[in-house]
């Protein structure tokens, strides 16, 4: 009986002989050396442990692990595939049996790794200073009757469900180069995982992807990162994370065929100095027309700095959207100097975008309201990367530029409720009105006012040769114009003040039938005030125009044209009582200037047929004229008669003129 009981029992006390001996160190060295020499052979890799401890019941240390395997372009060359100095991981014995696995810890310390030829899609390699898995904090009342025990991770086979505890990563140098020689996996598959992850810490870590042929580059520098309270439904595609704080933060972007410009280089981006904290992150992937698409950022505080010297010292706001619209709410503060007090530039804008926008059938809008602040330091910033001219940036206004807006629209119409833009000291333009069918301008209709007051523009002047700018004068002025666009019939009807002088008009232009009229009127304009040295003074007259085409050597060509100077001053000259009229009409041009002032009392008449050749007669009729005082004699001399002379030319090699004089 005794030795039935023997035999029935020896294979079990073989299993348990054969379990206490895996606790014996040289028995684990000797397993795991065999262990890894059956690897190495199967994979066709050179794997070696250095040592290995296991404690009861699943306490398992590991040192000195390599994976070497020849390189697959130098066979004589070998590749490290993975490098690790330790790991250690504390597994729970009695979970394992419900199909759960409890992590109490996990440590990896100095990995390096090479994927190399392993995964067809990308090649990285790196280094991994630390990684661990801890246990989450306990709750306040942890100590009640009935609480679970707090574990680093656990995952739940059976569920498919991840619950990790406190994730620290530091000193982690990743590079990724993405293959373009591996073909989309279009295989359908469904993942019914859910992950949730107590925080997660990241220390002086940094990650690199490289697109194919390289051609694209961009890096992370991730020097101070905390993640609380992720939950992620893999199924769902539902990602949630309560907060992200983000220190000591660096982007580099890079086109590397493109060559490097000087300011703000689209090709070659550099933002250093980041610095996000993110209150809200909740993004709900689109299953089906009934489980829509959800997304909410928060954003508590951001700052950055790009190399060509623009800084966002703060951006706070929030995103909400779905699968209708997005609504965002934006307060933005800039700054050369991230860490200032103060900000140069501030922009406050909201707005609401209908997804439907872009719809040719009842599309939504996108709604626009903005308030910007741009200081002087930006603006001239700015300039300096479009190369504008350095007399104009000293001579800018050191004050802020004001812009506002608030509008509404799609690609049907656009209304301008508002817009404003204020430069203290240089001018004021506000605008408001409304466009429609703007993408077919046979269709086009438009009304737009516009209200503006220049005072000193003198720095614009910078941007002329020195003789013009002399020449040249810019004084405060207000106008006020309305503009009307019905398909392609453009009207504009304006009044503009300077002083006490005023000039009006309107026109209308017709593009497709080049037909045009135009009213003008000035009032005591001081010409001297725009063209400076020539004696200009006051104007008084106004001007009428219409007609249908440009080329008056063509017969369909009609123009009908008046103007009247009822006072003008020219140096000591008084140009004043002299009228103007001329008629186009089927290649034959007729006019007549008819001046009665002290200075040229007469007529003088045009008549002229214009085709391939001119062939035109001039009459005059002077009653006086006073070349003294009109600077033609020196003496005083007043002359008078009648001109009668015919001209005939080709416009290039023949000119004939018969005349007489009496």
């Amino acid at each position: 009986m005794k030795w039935a009981l023997g035999i029935v029992l020896t294979p079990f006390l073989l299993i348990v002989l054969l379990a206490i001996a895996l606790y014996i160190p040289p028995i684990q060295n000797w397993a795991v050396h065999t262990v890894a020499s059956y690897v190495s052979k199967e994979m066709g890799m050179d794997v070696t442990v250095e040592h290995v401890r296991l404690v009861f019941p699943l306490d398992l240390g590991i040192d000195g692990v390599k994976v070497i395997q020849p390189n697959d372009s130098l066979p004589q060359r070998k590749d490290t595939i993975a490098d690790l100095k330790r790991m250690v991981v504390d597994v729970q014995l009695m979970p394992l049996f419900d199909s759960k696995v409890n992590i109490d810890r996990l440590d990896i310390y100095d990995l390096k790794m090479n994927t190399a030829n392993l995964v067809h899609e990308a090649r990285g390699k790196g280094r991994v200073g630390e990684l661990s898995l801890k246990a989450a904090s306990p709750p306040t009342l942890s100590h009640r009757e009935g609480a679970c025990p707090i574990t680093g991770t656990s995952i739940d086979l059976g569920k498919e469900f991840v619950d990790l505890g406190k994730v620290y990563l530091a000193d982690a140098h990743i590079d990724v180069a993405l293959s373009d020689t591996v073909p989309e996996d279009t295989t359908k598959s469904e993942v019914f995982w859910k992950i949730n992850a107590e925080e997660l810490a990241i220390d002086n870590s940094d990650a690199t992807i490289h697109m194919p042929g390289d051609t694209l580059q961009i890096k992370a520098v991730l020097g101070k990162v905390s993640a609380k309270k992720g939950f992620f439904d893999l199924y769902k595609g539902e990602y949630n994370i309560a907060s992200v704080d983000w220190q000591n933060g660096a982007i580099y972007y890079d086109n590397n065929f493109e060559p490097r410009l000087k300011g703000l280089d689209v090709n070659h981006i550099a933002l250093t100095d980041i610095g996000v904290g993110i209150d809200t992150l909740h993004f709900l992937a689109a299953k089906d027309s009934v489980n829509a698409m959800e997304m909410r950022l928060g954003i508590r505080q951001c700052q950055m700095m790009e190399k060509c010297g623009i800084g966002v010292k703060s951006l706070t706001g929030s995103l909400v959207m779905d699968s209708l619209k997005v609504i965002t709410d934006f307060d933005l503060a800039l700054n050369r100097d991230v860490h200032a007090d103060v900000a140069t530039s501030t922009l406050k804008a909201n707005a609401i975008v209908d997804l439907n926008v872009m719809d040719s059938i009842n599309p939504g809008k996108v709604y626009v309201d903005a308030d910007a602040s741009i200081g002087s330091e930006d603006i001239l910033l700015g300039m300096g990367m479009g190369n504008m001219p350095k007399a104009l940036m000293d001579q800018w206004p050191r004050k802020p530029l004001a812009i506002k807006l608030s509008a509404n629209g799609n690609m049907n119409r656009v209304d301008i409720k508002s817009a404003y833009a204020q430069l203290p000291g240089a001018f004021l333009v506000k605008a408001d009105g409304y466009a429609e069918k703007f993408m077919d301008v046979n269709k086009l209709v438009s009304d737009l006012h516009l209200d503006a007051q220049t005072q000193n523009l003198e720095f614009v002047k910078t941007m002329l040769d020195k003789n013009t700018a002399k020449m040249i004068g810019l004084p405060a002025m207000h106008a006020v114009a309305d503009a009307k666009i019905r398909g392609q019939v453009y009207d504009v009807d304006f009044r503009a003040t300077e002083g006490k002088g005023s000039v009006s008009g309107k026109a209308n232009f017709n593009a497709k039938a080049m037909a045009y009229k135009a009213q003008l009127k000035v009032n005591d304009l001081q010409l001297g005030h725009f063209v400076k040295g020539m004696g200009l003074g006051g104007f008084t007259g106004n001007a009428d125009v219409d007609g249908i085409g440009t080329d008056v050597f063509s017969p369909r060509t009609k123009i009908n044209a008046k103007a009247q100077v009822v006072d003008f001053a020219y140096s000591k000259w008084n140009l004043n009582k002299m009228n103007f009229d001329a008629e186009l009409s089927g290649g034959r041009a007729q006019a007549t200037i008819l001046s009665r002032n002290p200075l040229l009392d007469g007529k003088i008449g045009l008549d002229a047929l214009l085709s391939k050749n001119v062939d035109a007669t001039i009459t005059t009729e002077l009653n006086k004229a006073d070349l003294y005082n009109l600077y033609i004699a020196e003496k005083p001399l007043t002359v008078a008669g009648c001109a009668h002379l015919d001209v005939a030319t080709d416009m290039d090699e023949y000119y004939k003129l018969v005349g007489t004089l009496s």
